[in-house]
This record gives structure tokens, C-alpha cells and sequence, in this order.
């Protein structure tokens, strides 16, 4: 995660985490290895070449660490292999149910900063607010549920409310960032709406949104239950994302009944399920149109990765940090992303990872990013706990011009590869922007749909850089 999660997660990484958060995309190093398909080994650990006997190795100067693995029974912690890019180193009506809020008690204590990292610093917070209608008419009651980036890596952080007699609701006022509202009814399509508060310029006011509830047109169904038991799975929630979007996390769901079952109402067309259970590995489902009616899926016990986030120089712990691990490789099942908060102690828990997987470990904070590549395997057993090392970054904050014209609501970042890269701002009124998360050190700025042409590099040094003037040009077709 660098400073990026989160442009729709379409079929391309890269693209999918533009959109889906505040942050900038996913690291070139890792969109590579995606884009080549790269596939770690199926075999069990003890099938591999290194002595079984071998409990611990660490092979010096190589950068890998390798334990010794066992069968995968339980929920259990990961042994890890980590690879790095260090210098010097290796390489009836149908009820629509409520969607739950895992391991709420067990989420990093949270103070009011939390997701400073989540909105952009020079918009003001805006309020999300609308009403929700069937047929023209106001609907009361419903449940109206406001995810994004945040509330997934943070469950305590998702809220909910209920439609009022007039159908409106309110959420109140939220940091400028990306968001989903979701509104939820019986034997209807749940209605949601996307929206991103760093618009300058939106096409539907954030506080005047309508959403539209439409009687169901296809319904997909089925029964989650455990791999090994096929014990029918309580509680496991189920999550519609668009078709090809492996990296969205937040998108109208439901939860399994007390015998496993879930039912949920769909947009026609091709979709992507994500299921996820306490105690088992994400998984995710692509169906085409012509299978949205029954799907079972069962779950296989999950891999729990463990970890501190620290600052590279001094070593000190650093809390609320999002840590993302995003799977390599598309063995099947299709293994989901997983993302948390590190919490005071700067301790992280990524739940729901496929045993015998390969991720790539992210983090950032509106002040460190992590800029150099970290790749884990993980397998069942007790393991070791992952360090990631976050850099300070800085703030800039600048102009964006065209012929000495402002240019407003366009896309900016910093990038330095192959790995760094700050959050994506949108230039506000005055083609202002500010962006947080800069790399230190000699960056490149990138703006959407224009060419720069000055500065040709941004050197950053400071903690905070000001009065920074962008002039760029459009991209021709």
C-alpha cells in the first residue's frame, strides 16, 4: 500500500486501486508481477527442496527467511518467507441482510486522526447525505449503510443509519475522500452510489444524492461452509464487486444465515463475489451473467500474518498505519486482498490469507510510506513476525497550470519508481493541490490526461514543500 488503496479496481491493478481509495495505485513492481501472472508454487512447504528437517535457515546475506511448515488444520499464524529489494539483498420475500462488522473488538483502539491518511488536507470535510426512493417516492426504514477505503481496513469505522419518513438520511460531515453508500431492501437490487468528496466539481452533490431502488432482476444464492468439515458457515459475509475488480474491498453485500445460506439481488451481467468468514481465507467468485443463480462456495482455513510497522531509521513503533497484503498470481481459488490498521504498539493482524500464497505487503501514512518492495509467502504454523519499515514522507503543495490558467479537478501524484509513490489529490479552485505521502528525494509528478512539462523533477527534502507551480499541457487522443 504505499502511500496509494485506493479508478474502480478494473481488470488492471494498477487501475483498480486509482479509484477505489484516496491513495495512490498499487507499486509498479507489483503491477508487473500481476501483469506476468506470476504463480508461486502449489506445493506444500515440506514438498520443497530445503531439508524438512530444517525448523529455522536463515541464509545470510540472502534476505530470506524459511521455517518449517505443517498441514494447514485450524486458523493459523503464518510462516513466512519475505523477499525484498534491498540493497544487498535477495529478491419468501428475499430478505436482504445486514452486512456485519468483523472483529469490531478486536480493531486498533482509534482516535479522532485515524484516517488522517484518508482525506486529502487542503479540502474540507463535506457532508454525505441524500434520500432513498422507490418509484419517485421517499422510503422509510431502510438501512443505509457508508463504506470505503477506511471502514475496511477498520470495521469499527463503517456506519450506518436508517432512512427517515421522507426517505432521507445523513451521515454527517466525513474527511474528502472516496466513498460508498449503500442502501439495502427487501426483494430489490441494493442501491448504491459512488462518490469521491476531493471532486471539486461533482456531477451529483455529495449532501443531494438520490438513491434509486429497483425491484430485483436476478438473484444469486447458495450455502458457505468450511472446506474441510462442510459445516455450514455463519456469519460469513458475501460482498458484489464489479466483474474484474480483484482489489476493491467495500460494495453491497450480505451475511449467511444460521445454515450457511446467503441471497442477494444483483445488477444483471458479469460479477465478482468476495467471501469472507472469521477463522478462513478470502476467497473470490467471478460468475458470468448466465451463472447468477445458485453458487456454493466453501472456505478453507485461513493464514494469519502478523507484523509491526516501525520507522526505518529509529525503530519506533508506528500506529494506525493501513497495511495491505495484495495476492500474487491467480491460482484458484482466487485468493482476496486483506487490509488493517496497525494499532498503538504499531502491531498489525492481516486475517483471511490463502495458506501457500504469495502477497505483497504494503503500508503507508499520511507522513511514511513504505518505498522499497516486500513480498511474503505464507503457510500455516507458528511463524515470524513481519517488520515493514516505513520512510518519513513529506507534504507539497503547488499550483496547477495551462497557459497560466488554473486547471481544476485533475488527478496529481508523485511518483518515484519503481516502487514509491504518494496519494492522489485533485486540483481544487485556483488549480491548487496538496499532496501527502511524497517520497523524499528526487520524484517525478504526474497528472492525468496532461503532459508536465515543468518542473521536470521534483526534488523533496522537507518535511513540507510549498508554492510549487505545475505546467502541463493535455494529452492528445
Amino acid at each position: 500500500m504505499s502511500d496509494s488503496p485506493l479508478s474502480d479496481l478494473p481488470e488492471d491493478l494498477a487501475a483498480l486501486v486509482a479509484a477505489e481509495r484516496p491513495l495512490p495505485p498499487v507499486p509498479p513492481a507489483l503491477e508487473a508481477q500481476l501483469l506476468a501472472r506470476v504463480r508461486r508454487s502449489a506445493r506444500p512447504v515440506w514438498a520443497r527442496p530445503w531439508p524438512v528437517a530444517l525448523a529455522v535457515a536463515v541464509l545470510a546475506g540472502g534476505g530470506w527467511l524459511v521455517f518449517r511448515g505443517r498441514p494447514p488444520a485450524e486458523r493459523t499464524d503464518a510462516l513466512v518467507e519475505l523477499t525484498t529489494d534491498a540493497p544487498g539483498r535477495a529478491k419468501g420475500p428475499r430478505p436482504i441482510r445486514r452486512p456485519p462488522v468483523f472483529n469490531t473488538a478486536a480493531a486498533p483502539a482509534l482516535t479522532a486522526s485515524a484516517t488522517s491518511w484518508f482525506g486529502q488536507p487542503d479540502v474540507p470535510a463535506a457532508e454525505i447525505a441524500g434520500r432513498v426512493v422507490r418509484d419517485g417516492r421517499g422510503v422509510a426504514g431502510l438501512e443505509v449503510t457508508l463504506e470505503s477505503q477506511a471502514s475496511a481496513a477498520a470495521p469499527a469505522l463503517r456506519r450506518q443509519t436508517r432512512s427517515r419518513d421522507d426517505g432521507a438520511f445523513s451521515f454527517g460531515r466525513h474527511p474528502a475522500g472516496p466513498y460508498e453508500v449503500i442502501a439495502y431492501a427487501a426483494d430489490n437490487e441494493p442501491a448504491h452510489a459512488r462518490i469521491d468528496l476531493r471532486e471539486p466539481q461533482p456531477a451529483v452533490r455529495p449532501d443531494r444524492l438520490t438513491l434509486t431502488l429497483v425491484a430485483c432482476r436476478a438473484v444469486v444464492s447458495g450455502i458457505v461452509s468450511d472446506l474441510d468439515t462442510s459445516a455450514p458457515l455463519t456469519g460469513a459475509r458475501v460482498v458484489v464487486l464489479p466483474a474484474g475488480n480483484r482489489g476493491r474491498l467495500v460494495g453491497p453485500g450480505t451475511v449467511t444465515s444460521s445454515d450457511g445460506q446467503y441471497e442477494i439481488c444483483v445488477v444483471p451481467g458479469p460479477i465478482l463475489l468476495r467471501v469472507e468468514a472469521a477463522g478462513h481465507a478470502t476467497t473470490l467468485i467471478p460468475l458470468r451473467e448466465e451463472e447468477l443463480e445458485r453458487r456454493d462456495v466453501q472456505l478453507m482455513a485461513e493464514v494469519v500474518l502478523r507484523g509491526r510497522t516501525v520507522d526505518a531509521t529509529t525503530g519506533a513503533p508506528l500506529a494506525e498505519v493501513q497495511v495491505n497484503a495484495w495476492p500474487l498470481g491467480d491460482d484458484q481459488p482466487l485468493p482476496g486482498p486483506a487490509t488493517t490498521l496497525s494499532d498503538a504498539e504499531g502491531r498489525f493482524t492481516l486475517h483471511g490469507l490463502q495458506p501457500h500464497n504469495r502477497y505483497t505487503i504494503n503500508a503507508w501514512r499520511s507522513d511514511y510510506i513504505a518505498d522499497r518492495d516486500l513480498t511474503v509467502d505464507v503457510h500455516p504454523g507458528p511463524g515470524a513476525e513481519v517488520v515493514r519499515r516505513l520512510e518519513p514522507a513529506s507534504r507539497v503543495a503547488g499550483v496547477l497550470r495551462w497557459r497560466g490558467q488554473p486547471v481544476v479537478g485533475a488527478h496529481v501524484y508523485a511518483d518515484r519508481p519503481p516502487y514509491a509513490r504518494s496519494f492522489t489529490s485533485f486540483s481544487q479552485a485556483g488549480g491548487r493541490f496538496t499532496l501527502h505521502g511524497v517520497p523524499r528525494g528526487s520524484d517525478t509528478l504526474v497528472v492525468d490526461g496532461y503532459r508536465v512539462l515543468a518542473p521536470a523533477r521534483l526534488e523533496v527534502s522537507a518535511p513540507e514543500q510549498r508554492d510549487v507551480v505545475v505546467d502541463v499541457e493535455p494529452m492528445r487522443e
